[in-house]
Protein backbone atom coordinates (compact mmCIF):
# COMPACT_ATOMS: atom_id res chain seq x y z
CA UNK A 1 0.00 0.00 0.00
CA UNK A 2 2.69 2.41 0.86
CA UNK A 3 4.40 1.86 -2.48
CA UNK A 4 1.50 2.25 -4.52
CA UNK A 5 0.54 5.90 -2.66
CA UNK A 6 4.43 6.82 -3.23
CA UNK A 7 4.23 5.69 -6.93
CA UNK A 8 0.25 7.39 -7.17
CA UNK A 9 2.09 10.42 -6.08
CA UNK A 10 5.01 9.97 -8.79
CA UNK A 11 2.27 9.67 -11.40
CA UNK A 12 0.00 12.85 -10.08
CA UNK A 13 3.97 15.22 -9.01
CA UNK A 14 3.33 17.21 -12.45
CA UNK A 15 0.06 17.46 -13.40
CA UNK A 16 -1.63 17.69 -9.62
CA UNK A 17 1.22 18.74 -7.26
CA UNK A 18 -1.31 19.62 -4.40
CA UNK A 19 -2.68 15.83 -4.93
CA UNK A 20 0.25 14.53 -5.05
CA UNK A 21 2.27 15.95 -1.93
CA UNK A 22 0.01 14.85 1.06
CA UNK A 23 -0.16 10.93 -0.85
CA UNK A 24 3.73 11.33 -0.91
CA UNK A 25 3.67 12.39 3.10
CA UNK A 26 1.14 9.84 3.68
CA UNK A 27 2.73 6.96 1.50
CA UNK A 28 6.61 8.01 3.01
CA UNK A 29 5.45 7.53 6.47
CA UNK A 30 3.88 4.50 6.16
CA UNK A 31 6.74 3.59 4.06
CA UNK A 32 8.89 4.25 6.90
CA UNK A 33 6.74 1.94 9.60
CA UNK A 34 6.85 -0.56 7.10
CA UNK A 35 10.71 -0.58 6.62
CA UNK A 36 11.64 -0.51 10.21
CA UNK A 37 8.78 -2.89 11.13
CA UNK A 38 10.03 -5.64 8.79
CA UNK A 39 13.24 -5.00 9.75
CA UNK A 40 13.29 -5.22 13.62
CA UNK A 41 11.27 -8.59 12.82
CA UNK A 42 14.24 -10.20 11.02
CA UNK A 43 16.53 -9.41 13.01
CA UNK A 44 14.15 -10.06 16.02
CA UNK A 45 13.97 -13.29 18.22
CA UNK A 46 12.23 -15.38 15.51
CA UNK A 47 14.45 -17.48 13.56
CA UNK A 48 14.62 -17.53 10.06
CA UNK A 49 16.05 -20.29 7.84
CA UNK A 50 18.03 -19.99 4.65
CA UNK A 51 15.11 -21.59 2.43
CA UNK A 52 12.73 -18.97 3.57
CA UNK A 53 14.66 -16.28 1.51
CA UNK A 54 13.50 -14.95 -1.79
CA UNK A 55 13.61 -11.98 -3.65
CA UNK A 56 10.32 -10.96 -2.55
CA UNK A 57 12.12 -9.55 0.59
CA UNK A 58 13.58 -6.86 -1.33
CA UNK A 59 9.89 -4.76 -1.32
CA UNK A 60 9.38 -3.63 1.66
CA UNK A 61 12.92 -2.39 2.58
CA UNK A 62 14.81 -1.55 -0.67
CA UNK A 63 10.84 0.05 -1.66
CA UNK A 64 12.67 3.02 0.05
CA UNK A 65 14.45 4.04 -3.14
CA UNK A 66 11.01 4.82 -4.62
CA UNK A 67 10.40 8.14 -2.19
CA UNK A 68 12.91 10.26 -4.28
CA UNK A 69 10.60 9.63 -7.94
CA UNK A 70 8.14 12.42 -6.60
CA UNK A 71 10.05 13.86 -2.91
CA UNK A 72 12.78 15.38 -5.12
CA UNK A 73 10.18 16.89 -7.47
CA UNK A 74 8.24 18.26 -4.36
CA UNK A 75 11.12 19.73 -2.79
CA UNK A 76 11.77 17.49 0.11
CA UNK A 77 15.21 16.41 -0.70
CA UNK A 78 16.88 15.30 2.61
CA UNK A 79 13.98 12.86 2.95
CA UNK A 80 14.51 11.51 -0.31
CA UNK A 81 18.02 11.15 0.41
CA UNK A 82 17.71 8.98 3.48
CA UNK A 83 14.58 7.07 2.25
CA UNK A 84 17.35 6.45 -1.12
CA UNK A 85 20.25 5.54 1.23
CA UNK A 86 18.11 3.50 3.71
CA UNK A 87 16.83 1.54 0.41
CA UNK A 88 20.22 1.31 -1.54
CA UNK A 89 21.57 -0.14 1.99
CA UNK A 90 19.24 -3.22 2.36
CA UNK A 91 19.85 -3.66 -1.14
CA UNK A 92 23.33 -4.58 -1.10
CA UNK A 93 22.76 -6.98 2.10
CA UNK A 94 19.33 -8.50 0.98
CA UNK A 95 21.13 -9.81 -2.79
CA UNK A 96 24.16 -10.93 -0.86
CA UNK A 97 21.86 -13.37 0.93
CA UNK A 98 19.61 -13.83 -2.06
CA UNK A 99 22.46 -14.94 -3.83
CA UNK A 100 23.86 -17.00 -1.27
CA UNK A 101 20.63 -18.88 -1.09
CA UNK A 102 20.13 -19.43 -5.12
CA UNK A 103 24.00 -20.50 -5.22
CA UNK A 104 24.35 -23.05 -2.20
CA UNK A 105 20.74 -23.82 -1.25
CA UNK A 106 17.97 -25.80 -2.16
CA UNK A 107 16.02 -24.21 -5.08
CA UNK A 108 13.39 -22.27 -4.48
CA UNK A 109 9.79 -24.11 -4.90
CA UNK A 110 8.09 -23.32 -7.96
CA UNK A 111 5.59 -21.00 -7.18
CA UNK A 112 8.62 -18.82 -6.04
CA UNK A 113 10.49 -18.65 -9.53
CA UNK A 114 9.09 -16.11 -11.14
CA UNK A 115 10.02 -13.67 -7.79
CA UNK A 116 13.66 -13.90 -9.38
CA UNK A 117 12.83 -11.21 -12.03
CA UNK A 118 12.35 -8.99 -8.66
CA UNK A 119 16.51 -8.55 -9.03
CA UNK A 120 16.05 -6.14 -11.90
CA UNK A 121 13.65 -3.81 -9.80
CA UNK A 122 16.11 -2.50 -7.04
CA UNK A 123 18.97 -0.83 -9.59
CA UNK A 124 16.61 0.00 -12.07
CA UNK A 125 14.29 1.97 -9.74
CA UNK A 126 17.33 3.80 -7.98
CA UNK A 127 18.64 4.75 -10.86
CA UNK A 128 15.48 6.97 -11.95
CA UNK A 129 15.46 8.10 -8.21
CA UNK A 130 19.12 9.22 -8.84
CA UNK A 131 18.17 10.97 -11.67
CA UNK A 132 15.57 12.83 -9.94
CA UNK A 133 18.40 13.30 -7.20
CA UNK A 134 21.00 14.11 -9.03
CA UNK A 135 19.61 15.55 -12.28
CA UNK A 136 22.26 13.91 -14.48
CA UNK A 137 23.11 10.31 -15.06
CA UNK A 138 27.02 10.11 -14.08
CA UNK A 139 28.90 7.79 -12.93
CA UNK A 140 26.76 5.95 -10.12
CA UNK A 141 23.91 6.56 -12.34
CA UNK A 142 26.01 4.28 -15.16
CA UNK A 143 26.53 1.40 -12.83
CA UNK A 144 22.62 1.37 -11.21
CA UNK A 145 21.32 1.03 -15.06
CA UNK A 146 23.67 -1.20 -16.49
CA UNK A 147 23.32 -3.65 -13.13
CA UNK A 148 20.10 -3.42 -14.25
CA UNK A 149 20.72 -4.77 -17.35
CA UNK A 150 22.81 -7.43 -16.58
CA UNK A 151 20.13 -8.89 -13.84
CA UNK A 152 17.71 -8.98 -16.68
CA UNK A 153 19.39 -11.38 -18.98
CA UNK A 154 20.27 -13.59 -16.12
CA UNK A 155 16.74 -14.06 -14.82
CA UNK A 156 15.45 -14.30 -18.36
CA UNK A 157 17.42 -17.57 -18.19
CA UNK A 158 15.03 -18.85 -15.73
CA UNK A 159 12.09 -18.09 -18.31
CA UNK A 160 11.99 -21.93 -19.65
CA UNK A 161 10.76 -23.35 -15.93
CA UNK A 162 8.08 -20.92 -15.51
CA UNK A 163 6.36 -23.11 -18.88
CA UNK A 164 6.43 -25.98 -16.83
CA UNK A 165 4.87 -24.53 -13.38
CA UNK A 166 1.32 -23.92 -12.43
CA UNK A 167 -0.20 -20.20 -12.46
CA UNK A 168 0.37 -18.34 -8.98
CA UNK A 169 -0.64 -14.78 -8.17
CA UNK A 170 3.42 -14.51 -7.59
CA UNK A 171 3.83 -14.50 -11.44
CA UNK A 172 3.04 -10.91 -10.98
CA UNK A 173 6.14 -10.36 -10.13
CA UNK A 174 6.91 -10.65 -13.58
CA UNK A 175 5.29 -7.22 -14.40
CA UNK A 176 7.27 -4.17 -11.83
CA UNK A 177 10.50 -4.98 -12.84
CA UNK A 178 10.26 -4.81 -16.20
CA UNK A 179 7.60 -1.54 -15.91
CA UNK A 180 10.93 -0.26 -13.53
CA UNK A 181 13.48 -0.85 -16.67
CA UNK A 182 11.38 0.73 -19.17
CA UNK A 183 10.89 3.54 -17.39
CA UNK A 184 15.03 3.65 -16.30
CA UNK A 185 15.76 3.64 -20.14
CA UNK A 186 13.36 6.13 -21.16
CA UNK A 187 14.48 8.24 -18.21
CA UNK A 188 18.54 7.81 -19.67
CA UNK A 189 17.09 8.42 -23.12
CA UNK A 190 15.89 11.54 -22.10
CA UNK A 191 19.07 12.38 -20.22
CA UNK A 192 21.97 11.54 -21.94
CA UNK A 193 19.99 11.73 -25.85
CA UNK A 194 20.29 8.15 -26.57
CA UNK A 195 17.95 6.73 -29.69
CA UNK A 196 19.51 3.35 -28.40
CA UNK A 197 17.86 3.08 -25.06
CA UNK A 198 14.95 5.21 -26.31
CA UNK A 199 14.19 2.14 -28.19
CA UNK A 200 15.06 -0.53 -25.59
CA UNK A 201 13.09 1.44 -23.17
CA UNK A 202 9.93 1.03 -26.11
CA UNK A 203 10.87 -2.61 -26.76
CA UNK A 204 10.01 -2.79 -22.64
CA UNK A 205 7.19 -1.31 -22.54
CA UNK A 206 5.72 -3.46 -25.45
CA UNK A 207 6.60 -6.47 -23.49
CA UNK A 208 5.42 -5.30 -20.33
CA UNK A 209 1.62 -4.45 -22.22
CA UNK A 210 2.13 -8.04 -23.51
CA UNK A 211 2.86 -9.45 -20.09
CA UNK A 212 0.14 -7.63 -18.33
CA UNK A 213 -1.85 -8.10 -20.46
CA UNK A 214 -1.20 -12.44 -20.35
CA UNK A 215 -1.46 -11.75 -16.47
CA UNK A 216 -4.89 -10.64 -16.45
CA UNK A 217 -5.88 -13.44 -18.55
CA UNK A 218 -4.36 -16.07 -16.43
CA UNK A 219 -5.62 -14.55 -12.88
CA UNK A 220 -9.27 -14.54 -14.37
CA UNK A 221 -8.71 -18.25 -15.71
CA UNK A 222 -7.32 -19.40 -12.22
CA UNK A 223 -10.13 -17.24 -10.08
CA UNK A 224 -12.84 -18.95 -12.26
CA UNK A 225 -11.31 -22.53 -12.07
CA UNK A 226 -10.23 -22.22 -8.16
CA UNK A 227 -6.86 -22.42 -8.76
CA UNK A 228 -5.12 -19.59 -6.61
CA UNK A 229 -5.49 -18.68 -3.22
CA UNK A 230 -6.00 -22.52 -1.66
CA UNK A 231 -4.22 -24.16 1.26
CA UNK A 232 -0.84 -25.84 -0.24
Amino acid sequence: MSISLLLLATALVEVAPTVAEPLWMFGTALQGVLALSVISAWTGPRPFQTGMMTPAWFIPAVGNVIVPLAGARLGYIEVSWLFFSGGLVFWIVLLTLVMNRLMFHDPMPGKMVPTLMILVAPPAVAFSAWLRLEGEVGAFGHFLLSTAYIFAPLVTTQAAKLRKLPFALSWWALSFPIAALAIASLGYAHAAASVAHLWIGAGLLSLLIVVVAALIVRTGVAIRSGAICVPE
